[in-house]
């Protein structure tokens, strides 16, 4: 497929995904689409801040500044099962993390579930080193004030990886969280759309479209390919145009609705699942 007619295709998947979302929101359906593979199965959300566990995060997050909205993110990111934090009533704070930690041991031990199967989430040891990280000595305000220093979402990331367990994967979704709200530098601000961190699902999204390009240049030319037609119409939580954030959060799920549709879904290992009846 030649590189404008992938971008295009790209761009028609995003439309009926969220065309898809206004259809369920509305409960006019199931089906929620005229294509097959969108009718059949339930793919995330193309924007990032519909997803139900940004939802959560962002009700659930209370603090204004940037160091508590950081700590908020990276303790939540890295467990991920809001059934975890619903049971212990919301996100902890530095002055609960202690026993929040004693909480998910003890669900663990009476074989309850504490993190997500998905999203690399590394187990209980390496949570504890994270938390040790932001809440021994001055670590959580040396962050903080180490991202107040950055001019860049890019400069974002660098210095969010360097926490232990933090890697390029969760580093990119607390920057987002960050984003969201509101909480980063102006400079900061003013680069949201000129750099993403593109995970593997992303990644092999972009090779799709433009096998021999970078992957990010492939994402900043799909976001200038954007189609203005009114087709593509945000929900509530993503005011605005669709962000190269997003096209990164849909370029994952652009891989798996071609699987779904060019091939037999059984026999290819798709991670979806069909629409709750």
């Amino acid at each position: 497929m030649e590189k404008e007619a992938a971008a295009a295709d790209f761009w028609a998947f995003v439309i009926l995904r969220q065309q898809a979302y206004w259809q369920h929101r509305s409960k006019q359906g199931p089906p929620y689409s005229q294509d097959q593979a969108i009718a059949r199965f339930h793919f995330c959300n193309v924007y990032r801040e519909a997803d139900r566990g940004t939802i959560w995060f962002h009700e659930h997050c209370t603090g204004e500044t940037l160091a508590h909205t950081l700590f908020s993110s990276l303790v939540y990111r890295t467990i991920n099962r809001i059934d975890t934090f619903d049971a212990w009533g919301g996100i902890p704070t530095p002055a609960t993390i202690d026993r929040f930690l004693g909480f998910i041991i003890e669900r663990m031990a009476k074989g309850g579930k504490v993190f997500t199967g998905r999203h690399l989430t590394t187990g209980v040891k390496s949570y504890h080193k994270l938390v040790d990280h932001i809440t021994v000595g001055n670590g959580l305000d040396d962050l903080a004030a180490d991202i107040e220093n950055a001019t860049s979402l890019k400069q974002v990331v660098k210095r969010l990886i360097k926490v232990p367990g933090i890697g390029a994967f969760f580093g990119w979704q607390v920057a987002c969280d960050l984003v969201e709200a509101g909480v980063l530098p102006q400079a900061v601000w003013l680069t949201v759309d000129d750099w993403v961190q593109l995970g593997p699902g992303a990644a092999r999204g972009a090779k799709l479209i433009a096998p021999d390009d970078d992957v990010v240049t492939t994402a900043k030319w799909l976001l200038e390919s954007q189609p203005v037609d009114g087709l593509l119409v945000p929900p509530a939580s993503a005011p605005g145009s669709f962000t190269l954030k997003n096209v990164e959060h849909a370029l994952c799920e652009y891989v798996r609705w071609k699987r779904a549709s060019d091939t037999d879904v059984k026999n290819v290992g798709l991670e979806v699942r069909e629409w709750a009846k």
